[in-house]
């Protein structure tokens, strides 16, 4: 088997080893392209003596991830995942809610034991992940492992990914169905994370020696219109984490970029900002995490 060495000079891969071996906090690890995320699955799926799985959306990301797609493991259908009762007219025929969803399921003894003994889910490309997908998984979880009140059914989940990169497929005919449950279509919008609000941990050093940190920047400003948006998230402990500048570029001359993906895009980092939360939850800004919902001493800046 594999073996991979963490980088005992990189704290924040050492405090994220931490977080995933000794509590049972959801983790969002991101941070740009080069940075060690995939390093650190791989080390973790071959390293952590937690019951794992791992999956991701697409099955390119999953057999680079070691793991399955999560409609495979989880028996998702591919109709839309509705998490309440929708009022528009023919929705029924194209969408999936809980009932039907779980009514569907035909686990044999085994996968439903697999699932039971879960400790910890891997989701790759997490950025990828609708969030009526996420909902779905988490229905199935809370309803095999019999943890109806729990997130997740109780599972710590990994998530990783980028959110400056590929997007989750936004099919306008599926939208219509889901617009009425969900602000936009990435994960942050689905209803476990709004319950439950992840650990937030972004790895900053580039191991990739052929990107240059202002290589790396770049790519972040092409994206986003901003310089100020492609800099280091964590500037200073003390700063607003994420705080989404205006652009000084109209939005009508970015030609690449359609509008509402540039609104989602700061949508999406507004949910990162911790001020935008009232439940009290950590923020990974130093080598120390302290937070009322850790289960261990490990530390980092609170902030709610």
């Amino acid at each position: 088997m594999e073996t991979f060495t963490p980088d005992t000079n990189n704290q924040l891969f050492q405090l994220g080893i931490n977080l995933v071996n000794h509590s049972a906090r959801n983790i969002f690890l991101t941070g740009r392209a080069g940075t060690g995320k995939t390093t650190f699955l791989k080390y973790i799926r071959t390293q952590c003596p937690k019951q794992m799985a791992v999956v991701a959306p697409t099955g390119v990301a999953a057999i680079n991830a070691g793991g399955v797609t999560i409609h495979s493991f989880f028996q998702l259908p591919l109709s839309p995942f509705v998490p309440g009762t929708s009022e528009i007219p023919g929705a029924s025929e194209y969408t999936v809610d809980r009932a039907h969803l779980l009514s569907r399921l035909r686990m044999n003894s085994e996968k439903r034991n697999i699932l039971r003994e879960l400790e910890l889910l891997i989701i790759d490309e997490i950025s990828m992940v609708r969030a009526d997908t996420l909902d779905a998984l988490d229905t199935v979880l809370r309803s095999v492992r019999h943890q109806p009140q729990l997130p997740f059914g109780g599972v710590q989940v990994l998530m990783i990914g980028d959110l400056y990169q590929l997007p989750p497929v936004r099919n306008e005919e599926n939208w219509k169905w889901l617009e009425p449950f969900y602000n936009n279509p990435y994960f942050f919008s689905s209803r476990v994370m709004q319950e439950d609000t992840p650990v937030y941990l972004e790895f900053t050093k580039i191991y990739r020696q052929k990107m240059k940190p202002s290589s790396a920047c770049s790519t972040r400003y092409a994206i986003t219109g901003s310089m100020k948006m492609a800099s280091p998230f964590y500037k200073a402990a003390t700063s607003p984490l994420l705080t989404v500048p205006k652009m000084t570029t109209p939005l009508s001359s970015l030609p690449i970029m359609k509008r509402h993906v540039i609104s989602t895009m700061q949508s999406s980092l507004n949910w990162i900002h911790p001020l935008k939360h009232t439940k009290p939850h950590a923020v990974v800004t130093s080598t120390r995490i302290s937070s009322p919902l850790m289960n261990h001493s490990c530390s980092a800046k609170e902030r709610a």
